[in-house]
């Protein structure tokens, strides 16, 4: 079982958060936010959770100043997975561009700690307005994953598809039959 602890702090953060009538920046929300997850994991390890649950902390991955500033090592110290999200949202974007743009910034921005952890993408979607063949894009899904799997830095060990607003499947059937192949396909199997 992994506890996402946010889900996308660079969205919920982009215009400043306000608490208690004072407002706080960008960088001001995000600095309390690694504070207040670093205490939340260090609370739930100290209850004694199954064997097998692990933490991590979401990002969507559109500021790369946020993401540098939400992946401290103390924090990644902490955590099991580094986790995002990535959605195709004109048809000019790739699977392997969309998957590489935050691997990149890990590789370039984040410490030691933080690159051993594995990556869990716990949202990724296509969106059918700009796409609207989304099981052509899904399939090159598993493509890009391999690649970025042989590159420096860290590797890809899961992925969700979110059928939500963002990636919704259109037509459903199509969209599922490719999500199959996809996830029965190397390296996800």
């Amino acid at each position: 079982m992994n506890l996402q602890l946010a889900s996308e702090l660079d969205t919920d953060h982009e215009f400043g958060t306000t608490e208690a009538g004072r407002a706080y920046t960008w960088a001001e929300s995000d600095a309390r936010a690694v504070a207040a997850l670093a205490y939340i994991v260090t609370w739930f390890k100290a209850r004694g959770l199954p064997a097998d649950t692990t933490f991590s902390v979401g990002a969507g991955g559109f500021d790369r100043a946020c993401y540098q500033r939400i992946h401290p090592e103390a924090l990644m110290a902490k955590v099991d997975f580094l986790q995002w999200n990535v959605y195709a949202t004109s048809a000019t974007h790739t699977a392997l561009a969309r998957f590489r743009r935050i691997k990149d910034w890990a590789v370039a921005d984040l410490g030691p700690i933080a690159l051993s952890r594995p990556v869990l993408i716990a949202e990724w979607g296509v969106r059918s307005a700009e796409l609207p063949d989304q099981a052509a894009w899904i399939g090159t899904v598993p493509a890009a994953v391999a690649v970025l799997n042989v590159e420096r830095g860290p590797r890809i060990v899961r992925t969700n598809y979110f059928n939500s607003g963002w990636g919704r499947l259109v037509p459903k059937d199509a969209g599922l039959a490719a999500l199959k192949l996809a996830y029965t396909t190397r390296p996800y199997v």
